[in-house]
């Protein structure tokens, strides 16, 4: 029974490591896109 405790321990930490990983990537992506569209746009300052 200890081991199962100890398996969803490890398993909820690689869980949590993985959704910052994948969220850290899609804010990554989307703060790339986000440069690609301002220079693809023309200067309004």
């Amino acid at each position: 029974m200890k081991e199962k405790g100890t398996l969803l321990v490890v398993g909820s930490l690689l869980a949590l490591s993985l959704a910052t990983v994948t969220t850290a990537r899609a804010a990554g992506t989307l703060n790339f896109t986000g440069k690609i569209i301002n220079e693809s746009l023309p200067d309004r300052q």
